[in-house]
């Protein structure tokens, strides 16, 4: 596989992330189950691409959009969602984009809540050496 790196999300990413956050595969998992309407969707990238609470990254191996990672300020700690692109689950994409994400935010303190019954989710962060921080909850070393 080819290594994972990051980029901005822009606004011309807004029908492929829509498409991903449609994906049954993607609802499983998100803590608000039911599919975004387009203008909600396309309201939620905007405020992502102008507000400075959140950073978001679109994951890209070679030239392929592959996953993405929002990170939102909380304060003390930023909140990671992280989705692997439908269909390229179990390619290891995952644990590359955490390791993108090492390098491109060294110093910020990030966690991850991640819903019980997402094993796949739970394995990733273990793998990745983040620390249990609660129930469901992970923080990275």
């Amino acid at each position: 596989m080819s290594s994972i790196r990051l980029r901005p999300v822009a606004e011309a990413d807004a029908a492929l992330l829509f498409a991903w956050r449609q994906h049954p595969e993607t609802r499983q998992w998100a803590n608000n189950r039911e599919p975004p309407a387009w203008l909600g969707c396309a309201a939620w990238g905007h405020r992502r691409l102008s507000d400075p609470k959140y950073v978001t990254h679109i994951a890209v191996q070679g030239r392929h959009p592959v996953g993405v990672i929002v990170l939102e300020d909380q304060g003390d700690e930023w909140e990671l969602s992280i989705a692997v692109a439908p269909g390229l689950h179990g390619h290891g994409i995952g644990a590359a984009m955490l390791q993108a994400l090492n390098h491109m935010h060294p110093g910020r303190k990030i966690v991850a809540t991640v819903l019980p019954g997402n094993d796949v989710s739970h394995r990733l962060f273990v793998s990745a050496g983040w620390r249990t921080d609660g129930p469901g909850r992970y923080q990275r070393v």
